[in-house]
């Protein structure tokens, strides 16, 4: 055989794929190994390493800051519910009497005129007590429930009845109702539904007494 036949054959054979018929047209893109080659740095496809099929599954990374995302939400929420029994909240629990005006009757000397609204919320109960002098209160809204434990009241009725009640006794006072204490009469007030009790009061007392004296 010639050789030089052959060798030229090779030549032919090596130079084919640089020949413009045999050369893969731009608009197909690159060859499956040309592929191959750029993606694996030239690795056979069989050698090249898999990519791992991603999934919705969170890693245990992000599961785990997931986990503490949510108990922190959970230990706000509980405190925020165990707040409910915080300052605050105890105020609003509680009775306010808030001084509207006072004054010295020059026709009552040594005692003192106040002008008084008291506000009772819900489930609360006044301390027992008794006044240094004469008051006169009015439910404005709510239902207030009275207890007497010694003494009289002069009750006055909303269509204007009046009646006298001795203790001991327990009354309810409506809106437009009013009463009248003297410094003998021992007595609370507790407000047993939900609306709020609002009474205003007129107290002559004598001056610098308590608005209010405690009694055991």
């Amino acid at each position: 055989m010639d050789k030089s036949h052959t060798v030229g054959h090779a030549s032919r054979a090596g130079n084919r794929a640089d020949h413009p018929i045999w050369r893969r047209p731009s608009w197909l893109g690159p060859s499956r190994a040309g592929r191959n080659r750029a993606a694996g740095g030239g690795l056979p496809f069989a050698l090249m390493p898999r990519r791992t099929a991603t999934t919705g599954s969170a890693t245990p990374r992000t599961a785990t800051r997931r986990s503490w995302a949510a108990a922190l939400i959970a230990t706000s929420l509980l405190l925020a519910g165990c707040g409910a029994g915080g300052p605050a909240d105890d105020a609003a629990n509680e009775a306010s009497r808030v001084q509207l005006a006072t004054a010295l009757p020059e026709n009552a000397p040594g005692q003192q005129l106040y002008l008084v609204e008291v506000t009772i919320p819900g489930g609360v109960t006044l301390q027992k007590h008794v006044h240094e002098g004469t008051q006169i209160a009015s439910v404005r809204s709510g239902t207030l429930t009275y207890v007497i434990e010694s003494g009289t009241a002069l009750v006055t009725r909303a269509d204007g009845a009046e009646e006298r009640v001795t203790g001991p006794i327990t009354i309810e006072l409506e809106v437009g109702e009013s009463l009248v204490e003297d410094k003998a009469l021992v007595h609370y007030g507790q407000n047993l539904g939900e609306e709020t009790v609002v009474v205003t009061l007129a107290a002559l007392l004598r001056e610098g007494a308590p608005l209010s004296t405690p009694v055991d």
